[in-house]
């Protein structure tokens, strides 16, 4: 009887040992996650802004960054190659040449 309860008392101490371990862990990760999602919040507002430049308007810079886009009828589109230049009007042709 002595020994079951000497037994159990270390493996109660073990538990609670364990335990705290597994809590302290858990702040050190719940932290961790916080911080992680500050920086994605802080780059995907980031994106937005370079966005805002490397896209004016979502105007292509190009008939490449056109098809690149999936645009495949050829004819007259916007473009703008620089955020310096107004957009003009280019005629593309994204005709296949075998």
């Amino acid at each position: 009887m002595v020994v079951l309860c000497c037994t159990y008392q270390n493996d109660n101490l073990n538990l609670h040992s364990q335990n705290q371990e597994l809590a302290t862990e858990n702040d050190i990760l719940r932290n961790k996650v916080g911080n992680l999602e500050t920086r994605v919040n802080k780059l995907e507002s980031d994106v937005l802004e370079l966005e805002k430049i490397v896209i004016p308007g979502k105007i292509a810079a190009s008939c490449q960054e056109l098809h690149d886009r999936g645009v495949r009828e050829s004819g007259s589109y916007q473009i703008r190659p620089t955020i310096d230049i107004e957009p003009f009007y280019v005629h593309c042709d994204f005709r296949m040449v075998v």
